[in-house]
């Protein structure tokens, strides 16, 4: 009887050893890929600001380079952003 109990404690001792090692790498995978996520919508806000400032540097090298008659700027959002180019 005593044997039969010392094998049964050391399979649920395996299986809960298995079950851990299993969660460890569900925490570690998923972290990775809330990183990549993160870093990746990260990039798109970035872009999207840099882009437009990067056009409106543009539109004032020019006019600052005595050309007046520059094109204006194609407003496409209302934020922030978009306010600032409208002025």
């Amino acid at each position: 009887m005593i044997h039969f109990q010392n094998r049964f404690k050391e399979e649920i001792v395996k299986e809960q050893h298995a079950r851990e090692v299993r969660a460890r790498y569900m925490v570690v995978l998923l972290g990775i890929a809330g990183s990549v996520i993160g870093i990746g919508i990260a990039v798109l806000i970035t872009r999207s600001i840099t882009s437009a400032m990067m056009g409106m540097v543009g539109l004032v090298h020019e006019i600052a380079g005595n050309n007046l008659g520059a094109a204006d700027l194609e407003i496409t959002t209302q934020d922030e952003t978009g306010q600032a180019e409208e002025v």
